[in-house]
C-alpha cells in the first residue's frame, strides 16, 4: 500500500528527523520530497503507520496520513522522485505537468484529438494489470 505522511512541525527542533529516521528504518521503498512530506510503499496500514509515528511527534505538531489512490501529480521534485511516483502511479489518467519529468510515465502522447482510451482505473498495483495497456490514442 501506499501512503502520504505529512507532519506540520512547531518550528525548528521539530519532530521531522525522527519521522524520517523512522520512515528509513521500516520502508525500503519512500520518497521525501518536500521536508513535511513523506510518501512510502510496503505493508503497513494507517492504523500501525499512526501508531508508530505518534509517540515521535509532540504535542503542538500534527500529523495526517493517507492511503495514495491511483494518481499523482508533481512539479519541481528531484527526477528519482518523479520516477518513483511513475513507478508507483503508472495507471494515472492526468496529463503531467510539462517539465523535465513529463511522459515518464508509461502514457504515449496526447493525440492530436487530445483523447485516450484508457484502462479502468480501478486497476492497481494490488490487482492485475497484465497484458493491459493504460491509455492509448483514441
Amino acid at each position: 500500500m501506499i501512503y502520504a505522511i505529512v507532519l506540520d512541525t512547531s518550528g525548528p527542533g521539530g519532530s521531522a528527523g525522527a519521522v524520517g529516521d523512522w520512515i528509513r528504518r521500516n520502508f525500503g521503498d519512500f520518497i521525501h520530497p518536500s521536508p513535511s512530506c513523506w510518501v512510502v510503499a510496503g505493508p503497513l496500514v494507517a492504523d500501525q503507520l499512526h501508531t508508530a509515528l505518534t509517540p515521535l511527534i509532540g504535542p503542538a505538531e500534527r500529523l495526517v496520513i493517507v492511503r495514495a489512490a491511483s494518481e499523482a501529480m508533481w512539479h519541481g521534485i528531484d527526477e528519482d522522485e518523479a520516477r518513483w511516483l511513475a513507478a508507483h502511479f503508472p495507471g494515472s489518467l492526468s496529463e503531467r505537468i510539462p517539465g523535465e519529468t513529463e511522459g515518464l510515465a508509461s502514457q504515449p502522447r496526447a493525440p492530436a484529438n487530445g483523447r485516450f482510451r484508457c484502462a479502468p482505473a480501478f486497476l492497481s498495483r494490488e490487482t492485475s494489470n497484465e497484458g493491459v495497456e493504460p491509455c492509448m490514442p483514441d
